[in-house]
């Protein structure tokens, strides 16, 4: 079991995977996926009713309790439009199964790839 205490260390190989949550939110739906590659790079994607914002970057692990999502540069065009996610995010590593943005919480998902549909 990986626990945020300073005793254990959190492992790459443990906490990669995808992560998933679905909601509603001041009547909004949303879904959320994170994958988390163990060679460090992910993909983070934000479905909501007029949006998908989504990024791709490297991943590390800080404090031994917080996921740092850096995005990489996206082109212009990318940058313009409702589906551009810049910078950096910070993911609260709850355990092994669980992870926090902002008020979200991302459970572990066992399928290989989930649709974000509304």
């Amino acid at each position: 079991m990986i626990t945020a205490c300073g005793s254990q260390r959190v492992r790459y190989k443990d906490i990669s995977g995808s992560y998933y949550s679905q909601g509603k939110n001041h009547g909004f739906r949303y879904q959320y996926l994170l994958t988390l590659n163990k060679d460090s790079t992910f993909s983070f994607s934000i479905k909501s009713q007029d949006a998908n914002p989504n990024c791709n970057g490297e991943w590390e692990i800080t404090n031994n309790k917080f996921i740092i999502l850096k995005c990489e540069e996206a082109s212009f065009l990318k940058t313009i439009s409702n589906g551009y996610m810049d910078g950096e995010y910070e993911i609260i590593i709850v355990n092994q199964n669980k992870l926090k943005y902002q008020d979200i919480k991302l459970r572990r998902t066992n399928k290989p790839s989930v649709k974000l549909d509304m």
